[in-house]
């Protein structure tokens, strides 16, 4: 692993160099001065989603939902709570499938909830059902997330 990494921050979406040993120091955007981990999922849109995914040092997980499917909404709650657990190794984000469906088309998304993992934009690992917090951050660690940046 390199001694920088490159994170996307989560407000203004400006490419940020950390040094990797001090990614779990709590780091800031140097542009905007916002914390560059917030606990948070981040919203992707066709305006970002590539941007995100091919240009952060870290692994991506994708929440792909729709607003109508209850199995998405319930796992929303337990993706919000992963991410505070699997920040600063990985970034979580999330994409409304019913409006960025460009974007679950590329990726051929035929269910939700989809959980698909993303390397320097290419897909690593998916899953097509929802799961609860542990079985989500046992999935991320089995995947050796350091060694996948």
């Amino acid at each position: 692993m390199s001694d920088l990494s490159q994170v996307v921050c989560p407000q203004c979406w400006v490419v940020n160099r950390v040094p990797t040993l001090r990614l779990s120091c709590a780091p800031k955007c140097g542009k905007c001065k916002q914390f560059l981990f917030e606990g948070q999922p981040v919203e992707l849109s066709m305006a970002n989603f590539n941007h995100f995914t091919q240009r952060n040092h870290i692994p991506i997980m994708v929440d792909f939902w729709a607003p109508w499917c209850s199995s998405c909404q319930t796992m929303s709650v337990t993706f919000k709570e992963v991410a505070n657990v699997l920040e600063p190794d990985m970034r979580l984000a999330k994409v409304n499938i019913d409006v960025e469906n460009e974007i679950a088309s590329r990726l051929q998304i035929s269910s939700t909830p989809c959980l698909v993992i993303l390397v320097h934009g290419q897909e690593i690992a998916r899953k097509n059902w929802a799961m609860d917090s542990t079985s989500i951050i046992q999935w991320a660690n089995n995947l050796k997330i350091g060694a996948l940046a």
